[in-house]
């Protein structure tokens, strides 16, 4: 299926949904399944729609590197349980988005690259926009709540380690040599914690086979 006929898709279903607050659209996946690449072109897919289009990204709500690491460098518990400020993702972003919400809102908060806050103004929702938020670990017990529609994307890991050793991103921020090691060791098996105890999947609105990115296809 060709990308725009399966934006056209999603965008029927949204449609279907009547809130009185803006829709937030969570799009999950592995590292590696095209999470960003997809939440991009489907944002500005939906700019058809003469409606305020939000975008943001889990990589704005990192923890700071001692909290990250303080399992240890390559603790894959660690990085599930330890990777991301899940209280200021929801107190800056979901919550005054969602019902009865300030619809004040912030897309960022932390820069992991510098490690460092980020202090910017908070913006101003309309009722009617549309949040397309990409991550991982999206679907746990304390963030699923918080989604209005759930789209995961479904790819291999065989197929995302060789797509991350093209990444320019994690090359400059692990070095080239580091890449395929660091997902092995922490990346892909807190993965599988996550898999094990949110089960994803199954809270999944849609899941796209999304491993060619130029024919992605709804499974479920």
């Amino acid at each position: 299926m060709k990308p725009v006929k399966l934006f056209e898709l999603l965008e029927e279903r949204i449609r279907e949904i009547n809130l009185d607050h803006p829709i937030r659209i969570g799009i999950d996946g592995v590292d590696g399944s095209g999470k960003t690449f997809f939440a991009d072109a489907f944002a500005q897919y939906l700019q058809r729609l003469n409606r305020s289009i939000i975008r943001s990204t889990i990589d704005t709500f990192h923890n700071p590197k001692k909290i990250r690491y303080q399992q240890g460098e390559n603790s894959p518990k660690g990085y599930y349980e330890d990777s991301f400020n899940i209280d200021g993702l929801i107190e800056n972003l979901l919550y005054p988005l969602g019902p009865k919400g300030s619809l004040k809102y912030k897309t960022l908060i932390f820069n992991y690259k510098t490690d460092s806050q980020i202090d910017v103004p908070f913006e101003i929702a309309q009722e009617d926009s549309i949040l397309i938020f990409d991550g991982i670990f999206l679907f746990t017990p304390r963030l699923n709540p918080f989604w209005d529609m759930r789209i995961f994307l479904d790819v291999p890991f065989e197929t995302t380690i060789e797509r991350v050793k093209q990444r320019v991103k994690d090359q400059e921020y692990l070095g080239s040599g580091n890449i395929v090691k660091k997902y092995k060791t922490r990346y892909i098996p807190g993965q599988k914690i996550y898999f094990k105890k949110a089960e994803p999947k199954k809270k999944a609105d849609i899941i796209i086979d999304n491993t060619d990115y130029t024919n992605p296809l709804i499974v479920k």
